[in-house]
């Protein structure tokens, strides 16, 4: 029987606006953590350095080099976003430098926002590099912003509400964060707010029904983390609850969601605000000052690409730049971070979706170890690796840190401090003894309905003990099982659980049963299919449970059911202990199989 939980699509907003690279070089060869060996600070390499998150050293080295390390000082304040080090820089680039240091001048003035006259010089002369084949990518980057900085005064300006401390509560799409946002005064839409973008996003559908049109000169290729795609930037006016801005500075672009209008860059399209993600009270928080700190890990606040990163540890692997991205749902390593230990065993293939409709290959792990994060230690379950695309940067991203470990946790990007802060721990949903969850089963290819029972027994030290009863018209089956408790084990579900070990009393007699013969136990109340290559739909959900509001996603993908082509859809929602509210296999109308959960009502019958 086919492991549908392998099988089923997972989408991923991890990284689709990476619109400029940080350093275009070969990679080094993979070493040991530069931890262990503290005394080659300053002899190692800078580029090393910064990679390993030792940014003071490698300034210090780039210093010493001279001219030959301006390029690496660049991106160094490109990093730290350190405006006065930029344009100190920019002004003292000579009219004979090299083409890469132009470019990485002008990549630099762009990003930062600089308007100076040394900035704006030295971003023309990279934007005329355009009409060199290699460059070109880049350069039209470069052009773009600089074609928007020309026709705007300004942009991502707060408007009004700038001094106020404003409270949104958060729905959720595909795991990740979403806030309703008003666009040129209409009625509010929907937007994923995505830390992994480095400028906000607007969907050419949207845009089209809301009048919004390309400011002339921007159009170029954006690059991100499933392909290329030509885009182009608008100026809109933006309204989130009492905070209003004015020319947000978005790209055009499609998604591959339907009900989502966009994305919002909270680190640029809400420039010197702090903004809180309290995931646990499922809102978001922006507001001049942040919260205080109390017990959180308080980590330098770092850019690449303009996304915020930090620098992590995991388990036989040196530290490595991790994108900070509530725009994905599981956290990812690249190939080349999965090189640099043990590689990790590679037990399914799947597809990453992204801005554009761009796809890329990855694979499912069962991984389970520690990693670090400064003094933040924490588990690292089944990260997902993600195949490397494109020539490797010099100071690139390794991976990033999903909804799996920011789920449950508080996180604020600080940027009038320069800090980024997490909470130590992830509380999770409580999951507690006596609680309990009943599903309906059924459907064309199942004999008869079924009810299927889960009530928790015990939880403690990232362990549940579930007690299992699934019931019919002919049988009554009881058991009882073990599984890890965490994000990745709650989204779960029948077959697909991550059984550890399992039982059953007969007569007085405790029988202990492997994996396979306590997933068996559930089988025949199951329908094998596969999810299949093609466009995937995923809808926002105002859903309730027992009466409770919740926020939810159904994300809709085709598939291989037992009597052919299939339509098949997931419901999930976050903030519940039992993530999967509904599974659902249709085929010619007809309704194959479907896993729901009582109580659950979407508002909607069933199709």
């Amino acid at each position: 029987m086919p492991s549908n939980q392998e099988a089923f699509f997972k989408l991923a907003l991890a990284g689709v606006l990476a619109l400029t690279a940080c350093r275009s070089a070969p990679q080094p060869a993979p070493q040991r953590p530069l931890a262990d060996d503290p005394a080659s600070a300053v002899a190692a390499d800078p580029w090393e350095l910064l990679l390993s998150g030792r940014l003071d050293d490698a300034r210090q080295t780039f210093h010493d080099a001279g001219p030959e390390g301006i390029e690496g000082r660049l991106a160094l304040a490109r990093i730290r976003r350190d405006l006065g080090e930029a344009e100190a820089l920019l002004a003292g680039v000579a009219a004979h430098a090299s083409d890469t240091l132009v470019l990485e001048a002008g990549t630099t003035a762009m990003e930062l926002g600089l308007r100076t006259a040394p900035a704006l010089a030295v971003a023309r002369r990279a934007c005329a590099l355009a009409s060199k084949p290699a460059l070109a990518a880049r350069a039209g980057t470069v052009c773009a912003k600089l074609a928007l900085t020309e026709h705007a005064a300004g942009t991502n300006l707060c408007a009004a509400g700038c001094q106020d401390e404003h409270r949104l509560p958060l729905l959720f799409a595909a795991n990740s964060p979403v806030v309703e946002i008003s666009v040129n005064e209409h009625d509010p839409l929907l937007f994923i707010v995505d830390t992994g973008a480095s400028t906000s996003l607007l969907t050419r559908s949207a845009a089209a029904a809301l009048g919004v049109e390309a400011v002339a000169g921007t159009r170029h290729e954006v690059h991100g983390s499933t392909g290329t795609f030509p885009t182009e930037h608008a100026l809109v006016e933006m309204a989130l609850g009492g905070l209003r801005l004015s020319n947000v500075d978005v790209v055009l672009l499609e998604l591959p969601y339907g009900s989502i209008a966009g994305i919002l860059s909270p680190h640029t399209s809400l420039p010197g605000l702090a903004v809180t993600f309290d995931f646990p009270a499922a809102g978001l928080r922006v507001a001049p000052k942040a919260p205080s700190a109390g017990d959180d890990v308080a980590l330098p606040l770092a850019f690449c690409d303009g996304n915020p990163l930090v620098f992590v540890e995991a388990e036989g692997r040196p530290t490595r730049p991790f994108l900070v991205d509530t725009g994905a749902s599981a956290t990812r390593f690249h190939e080349r971070y999965d090189e640099l230990g043990a590689p990790l065993p590679r037990k399914a293939e799947t597809l990453s979706m992204g801005a554009g409709g761009g796809k890329r290959t990855s694979w499912r792990t069962d991984a389970r170890f520690a990693a670090r994060l400064g003094d933040l230690s924490f588990t690292l379950t089944n990260p997902t690796i993600v195949a490397s695309g494109g020539e490797a940067e010099r100071f690139d991203r390794f991976g990033l840190l999903g909804m799996d470990f920011m789920f449950g946790r508080r996180i604020t990007i600080d940027p009038m401090a320069g800090r980024l802060l997490i909470s130590r721990e992830a509380t999770l949903s409580p999951w507690k003894p006596g609680a309990s969850a009943r599903f309906a089963i059924r459907g064309s290819a199942l004999p008869s309905p079924f009810t299927y029972e889960e009530t928790v027994s015990e939880q403690r030290d990232g362990w549940v003990q579930i007690a299992a009863r699934l019931a019919s018209a002919q049988a009554d089956t009881r058991f009882e099982f073990l599984m890890p408790d965490g994000w990745a084990s709650r989204g779960t579900w029948l077959v697909t659980r991550p059984v550890a070990s399992a039982w059953r009393e007969e007569q007085g007699r405790r029988e202990e049963l492997d994996r396979k013969a306590a997933i068996g136990l559930l089988a025949k109340a199951f329908v094998p299919f596969k999810s299949l290559p093609g466009e995937a739909r995923l809808e926002v959900l105002r859903a309730r449970l027992d009466g409770r509001s919740l926020s939810c996603t159904e994300t809709t993908l085709p598939a291989q059911g037992p009597a052919g082509e299939a339509a098949l859809s997931l419901v999930e929602c976050p903030s519940e202990p039992w993530r999967t509210a509904r599974l659902r296999l249709t085929s010619g109308g007809t309704q194959v199989w479907e896993l729901v959960r009582e109580g659950f009502d979407d508002g909607r019958e069933a199709r």
